[in-house]
């Protein structure tokens, strides 16, 4: 289980969180879902640990992997599609091949990330990830800019590659919370008045 104690952050004196406290189990697809400026990106970074509570603790990621898909998909740009998926872990050419049938970019393993749409870049984002296979996966608006088919075709491996691990998504479609979430979290803004 990953516990959030009475944890407070900000950014700029901006507060973000105040005595938030969180449970999450370590198993099953849970989805954040609010505004912008609610916290959502902050918790997952929290869970990666690219971010540290100022008070308050996390439990529960210590002796676990990551796998991070980010709302950008921070390719090295001199590095071809194939070498970024393999940057994570290395893999052999079946599990690469795969991985490019998977994000339909199976002649694109040679390409540079300035060949390619922004679309593309983040379907080799998720590869990546998906290489890395993680106790947990983290995706942050992961399937923007892609279309329905190829979102609804990566949804369904990344469920059944992640069926006995735990996905924590960020997405502003309410439809696509409700189709593949076990659980949707609501966050708001926080408000001193709270």
């Amino acid at each position: 289980m990953i516990e959030f104690n009475n944890i407070s952050i900000a950014f700029d004196n901006k507060t973000v969180f105040k005595n938030f406290s969180l449970a999450l189990p370590d198993k099953g697809v849970i989805c954040l879902f609010g505004p912008s400026g609610c916290g959502k990106t902050t918790l997952l970074n929290l869970i990666a640990g690219l971010l540290k509570p100022q008070k308050g603790s996390l439990k529960g990621t210590e002796h676990k992997t990551v796998s991070y898909v980010f709302q950008s998909p921070r390719l090295l740009p001199w590095q071809n599609v194939a070498d970024n998926i393999r940057l994570v872990k290395n893999c052999s050419d079946e599990k690469l091949a795969e991985l490019l049938k998977i994000i339909d970019m199976p002649g694109e393993a040679n390409a540079m990330p300035d060949e390619l749409s922004g679309g593309m870049k983040q379907r080799v984002s998720i590869a990546r990830a998906l290489n890395y296979d993680g106790d947990i996966l983290l995706l942050d608006e992961p399937m923007n800019g892609l279309d329905a088919e190829l979102a609804s075709q990566l949804w369904q491996y990344i469920l059944q590659q992640y069926k006995e691990k735990l996905i924590i998504f960020i997405t502003h479609n309410r439809i696509e919370a409700e189709k593949y979430a076990n659980r949707i979290i609501e966050l708001q803004p926080f408000n001193e008045k709270q």
